[in-house]
């Protein structure tokens, strides 16, 4: 019997799914008198101002915030193309086969900030989606 005693542990460790967060970049610079403004998606493993500015493409991606109030927005994430609904928190993949439900931040936004050259940023994590789309790399969870 002891021997079993040792799986019961394991057995009740709840899997959490790696996730994908969702919010908003500011950029101000002495040279523009308007913020540069967009929508981002990160994963959770790198959701931070500077992998929210930064312009590699595998760590983040931008879409149009006036688009995604009304519409549904396709982006590519952690190389899976997601289609992701602010309106309805929820996403799924392009082709349908995965999909997840997002979340508010429990406790409001939080705000991140950092400097691009001479731009300050500020990065606004509004919330995240539940998926095994963006695990940790070199994770059993990765895909």
């Amino acid at each position: 019997m002891r021997f079993w005693n040792g799986f019961v542990p394991i057995a009740l460790v709840p899997v959490v799914a790696a996730s994908f967060h969702y919010g908003v970049v500011s950029c101000k610079s002495p040279m523009n008198l308007e913020p540069l403004e967009y929508g981002i998606i990160l994963p959770s493993y790198n959701d931070t101002c500077e992998a929210a500015t930064s312009s590699n493409l595998e760590v983040q991606q931008q879409y149009n915030l006036g688009e995604s109030d009304h519409y549904p927005v396709v982006v590519s994430i952690c190389n899976v193309f997601v289609v992701w609904s602010r309106s309805t928190h929820n996403w799924t993949s392009l082709h349908g086969t995965t999909a997840g439900v997002c979340y508010d931040l429990s406790g409001g936004p939080q705000i991140q900030n950092c400097n691009v050259g001479v731009a300050a940023c500020q990065y606004i994590d509004e919330g995240y989606c539940t998926s095994h789309v963006c695990a940790t790399p070199g994770s059993s969870e990765a895909q």
